[in-house]
């Protein structure tokens, strides 16, 4: 007869919960940022999931998933950084 082993003792769940966003269209930026760029969203989302998930480095870790109903940018790039052009009219004038 096999001997009886016992279930090991739970891991530790890190109480910090893991927040994912779903379901947003790589065009719902107007102008996208580029690297380096800081910028602040404001963002309208629903639970669309919730549980527990390991972690790449194997802790156990409380995760949701948000799917984004609406975004705005409130502060970051808001149009394409121009360069100086030939034609740019001079104050000096």
């Amino acid at each position: 007869m096999a001997p009886v082993t016992q279930n090991p003792a739970p891991e530790a769940l890190i109480e910090a919960v893991r927040v994912k966003f779903v379901d947003m269209a790589m065009d719902s930026l107007e102008t996208p940022p580029v690297i380096d760029d800081v910028m602040t969203f404001e963002v309208r989302a629903v639970c669309v999931g919730s549980g527990t998930k390991r972690m790449k480095d194997g802790e156990l870790r409380r995760v949701v998933d948000m799917r984004v109903l609406n975004l705005a940018v409130t502060s970051g790039p808001t149009a394409p950084k121009s360069e100086p052009n030939l034609f740019d009219k001079d104050d000096d004038d």
